[in-house]
């Protein structure tokens, strides 16, 4: 509900980035302002792009790039490219499942969102890749000040820079939800 891909985030009461949803904003406005990473979006995204044109394709929230980038857009992929040690050249299809994970998430912070969706970023990574993985979450936190949302059913991927949990617990009469601070 919160990344506006699901119809019930127009009939509950959500209010966004300081504006109810449902009040003029389109899909792209919010989405602008955000990134995603998921299985699912691993799962759909089209093979026959490089490395670089996945991660560019962030600035449009689009699967596939279908616009022209500015140079500044490119420039930035480049910054990304270089920090993760990635080849932008290279055919995003050949590379292992935990590297396409790592591009994404370089896709989801390109364009420096105020909000990173996380569910199940660490889902299928080796262990090798899932610490990478959290590391370069914590860092896009600290040192940008992007908001994470992280969804996950294992408490040892949480990064550092979760400081909240609000857990669903199962039990007698179905599930139960607690909320805690972690210890800093």
């Amino acid at each position: 509900m919160i990344s506006a891909d699901h119809l019930q985030a127009y009939a509950n009461d959500i209010t966004l980035f300081g504006r109810k949803r449902g009040s003029g904003e389109s899909i792209w406005e919010i989405k602008q302002r955000m990134g995603v990473l998921s299985p699912e979006l691993q799962f759909h995204y089209r093979e026959g792009l490089t490395v670089g044109q996945v991660v560019l394709s962030g600035f449009f929230d689009s699967v596939g790039l279908y616009r022209q980038a500015t140079a500044a857009q490119q420039d930035q992929t480049a910054a990304w490219l270089d920090l993760l040690a990635l080849d932008g050249d290279v055919e995003y299809g050949s590379l292992s499942y935990g590297q396409k994970r790592v591009v994404l998430l370089a896709r989801a912070l390109v364009k420096s969102p105020e909000l990173l969706l996380l569910d199940e970023p660490c889902q299928g990574l080796d262990p090798a890749n899932s610490r990478r993985l959290i590391e370069l979450v914590s860092r896009a936190a600290e040192e940008r000040g992007t908001q994470i949302l992280y969804v996950t059913h294992r408490r040892e991927e949480l990064p550092r820079c979760i400081t909240h949990l609000l857990e669903f617990l199962r039990n007698e009469s179905g599930y139960s939800v607690t909320q805690s601070a972690l210890a800093a």
